[in-house]
């Protein structure tokens, strides 16, 4: 993670700090110390030391600079304030040399200062809050922000925003969504341009307070500002979890018709939306191209969601071949009766028969006693009497199905005793009159 004004806050403590090394010996009177604090200053020597410091900084020689401004903190004669301009020189000089730890340290040590400058004291707690978030120390960083806060009487946005940032690191999600608000309030009233990773954060916020009104708020704000896919599916899940199903759909196909709908979840979520709509002609148009395509895998689920659109928007040949294939896929012969039944619809009664068929022998069959009734009505319709009669009659060993199996296999005998009568009136009619009795 980075912030962007920490370099800020370090040149702010450097330029402050550079101002009273080059103060000279000039002091305050000591007298009446309740109502004036005394100008402190450096000596020379310790001024001249850390310009020394400084330049070797500038010149990017950090090891110099660090061992210059170390070696000063070993001498005794240095005062508090002198210490402390060492300090915050020596912190700046590991900081700019990656040692965000000693930084810290120095920095840290530079608080310890008696009597030190409120306005320095509050850059520098902030600077540390910084610090030891870069450097994953969060809980330091949010007693120091917390501190910050104490004294700050106008914070900037981006404060409040450091302060979401590190109650998240400790886990305290629930919390981040208020100095989150606070900071786009500020920005609003001060006119400063909020961004991106804000409203970002916000809406992590609130999925944590399972807030999803405002999670689909801040995700059309960021959809407005900065169009993203992921924030059309964040915005699809806020209206999923609202059970706004209509604009959970148009969210998809926003998407889909941007052509950013690229992965195998998210074509068969679309196609599911559409069927849960009432669109699924658009269902198997979706699912179909996808499979077509090879973005979508040809398996058993989807085929069989592929031949589910198509019946439902009554294109019943279409929905034959998808549902013939996840039948040879499938680990049991469950969808060949469901084949079965679709050809059944289609008056292919012979292909019905065999749809059946294969089912029953591929086995593991949810309802046997279904797929005999099937097969006995496959029968029937091609005027195999004898096999449908059999097939009924096995159904009917089931006992939820024993009464339509009877029924239809008095329908059989009714039938075949109408034939008989056909068949004698038919001989009847081919005797000779005079043979006739």
């Amino acid at each position: 993670m980075k912030y962007s004004c920490l370099i800020a806050a370090l040149a702010a403590l450097m330029l402050i700090s550079s101002a009273n090394v080059g103060a000279g010996q000039t002091s305050a009177p000591d007298s009446d110390r309740t109502q004036t604090r005394r100008a402190e200053a450096v000596s020379k020597a310790v001024h001249d030391k850390v310009l020394d410091a400084q330049e070797a900084g500038q010149a990017n020689d950090h090891a110099t600079a660090i061992s210059i401004l170390a070696s000063m903190l070993a001498e005794d004669r240095l005062s508090d304030y002198e210490r402390s301009v060492v300090n915050q020189n020596l912190g700046h000089a590991y900081y700019a040399a990656g040692d965000i730890a000693s930084a810290i340290h120095a920095f840290e040590a530079v608080l310890l200062t008696p009597d030190f400058d409120p306005r320095m004291r509050n850059t520098m707690l902030y600077t540390l809050a910084q610090l030891c978030t870069v450097n994953e120390q969060y809980g330091a960083a949010l007693g120091y922000i917390d501190s910050w806060f104490e004294l700050e009487t106008e914070p900037r946005p981006e404060a409040f925003i450091l302060h979401a940032q590190i109650l998240y690191h400790v886990g305290r999600y629930r919390d981040m969504v208020t100095p989150i608000e606070t900071a786009l309030a500020v920005a609003r009233a001060r006119d400063i341009e909020a961004k991106e990773n804000w409203y970002a954060l916000l809406a992590f916020g609130y999925f944590q307070q399972e807030n999803y009104a405002g999670i689909r708020d801040v995700n059309k704000i960021l959809l407005e500002k900065w169009p993203k896919k992921q924030y059309w599916l964040y915005l699809a899940n806020a209206y999923r979890e609202l059970q706004d199903d209509a604009k959970l759909l148009i969210a998809y196909d926003v998407l889909y018709l941007q052509g950013l709908l690229r992965s195998e979840s998210e074509l068969v979520t679309l196609a599911q939306l559409y069927l849960q709509n009432n669109l699924p002609f658009e269902a198997g148009i979706v699912l179909s191209a996808a499979i077509d395509d090879g973005q979508v895998t040809a398996t058993v689920g989807t085929l069989r969601l592929l031949s589910q659109a198509w019946s439902l928007a009554q294109e019943h040949e279409r929905a034959i071949a998808p549902l013939e294939a996840a039948a040879s896929l499938a680990n049991d012969g469950d969808l060949y009766i469901r084949l079965a039944n679709a050809q059944l619809s289609l008056g292919r009664h012979r292909e019905c028969a065999g749809a059946v068929r294969r089912g029953i022998e591929k086995g593991n069959l949810r309802n046997p006693d279904h797929a005999r009734i099937s097969l006995g009505i496959c029968l029937y319709n091609l005027h195999d009497y004898v096999a449908a009669r059999r097939a009924f009659r096995v159904a009917a060993d089931a006992e939820r199905s024993k009464t339509t199996a009877y029924q239809w296999i008095r329908t059989i005998d009714d039938d075949l005793e109408r034939l008989r009568h056909i068949e004698q009136a038919e001989a009847a009619a081919r005797v000779p009159p005079a043979e006739r009795q």
